[in-house]
């Protein structure tokens, strides 16, 4: 009787850990959903069209069926990157890079990052994070002065094999949505432009990354409850058969 009580309750954790797991990949769908629903800059972001020759540069092979929803994605070579050559960025303008990687060798080596190039100021390199399942990375930015004829956007490879690359959008940058828009004033418009830039500038310093933090924590609780659980059933069988 022991046992059987013993099997239900770690097959109830299993059962809650894969709910919460695909409640996770749901979450990510709806973001990619809601990114391609997106006026993004860069055509054929999402590889459907397998003929990347056009500005997608980089050591990468075209993986169908291998992305979030079974679609297309890219594997990247370590070392190497699978980025974007953009030709009509526009000075003194801000835009959000957004892309979605998963890392298929997790020892050894950084986690994936977001590389932009010629946007009008110095490079900038935002690291992402080394996870076995696709995740949702971004960095929004404000181009400079002058830009250069062709400003890159990568996806690069700095772990100890391969990555997988979903998806690469490129956005105008959007404000926050507010729920209540007071009356505009030259004063108001201003305190705007001050904090779009305060945004910009703490996105400048960190990646914006996908998934739920609560979601991780209360899988890693569980885990340490299964792990718990086992131990005691151990302890108590054999106590029983002595």
């Amino acid at each position: 009787m022991f046992k059987k009580k013993a099997l239900v309750f770690i097959t109830l954790l299993a059962v809650l850990f894969a709910l919460l797991t695909s409640n996770g990949f749901a979450s990510l769908e709806t973001e990619l959903e809601a990114d391609k629903a997106k006026n993004t800059l860069i055509p054929n972001g999402d590889f459907a069209d397998e003929n990347l020759s056009s500005n997608f540069r980089g050591a990468f092979a075209l993986k169908p069926g291998e992305g979030i929803n079974g679609s297309n994605a890219v594997e990247v070579e370590q070392g190497s990157a699978v980025y974007f050559v953009f030709t009509e960025l526009e000075p003194n303008t801000p835009y959000t890079f957004v892309a979605y990687f998963k890392t298929l060798v997790m020892e050894g080596g950084d986690p994936p990052c977001i590389v932009i190039k010629g946007q009008g100021g110095d490079e900038i390199y935002a690291p992402g994070s080394k996870t076995e399942d696709y995740i949702r990375a971004e960095h929004s930015f404000m181009t400079g002065d002058e830009v250069r004829a062709e400003a890159e956007f990568h996806v690069w490879n700095v772990t100890a094999g391969p990555i997988m690359v979903d998806s690469i959008y490129l956005f105008l940058y959007e404000i926050p949505a507010q729920t209540a828009e007071p009356e505009t004033t030259a004063a108001t418009a201003t305190e705007k432009l001050s904090d779009t830039d305060n945004i910009l500038a703490d996105q400048e310093s960190d990646t914006s990354e996908p998934g739920d933090n609560t979601i991780l924590i209360v899988i890693a609780i569980i885990a340490v409850v299964i792990i718990v659980a086992v131990i005691i059933i151990v302890v108590v069988t054999r106590k029983r058969k002595k």
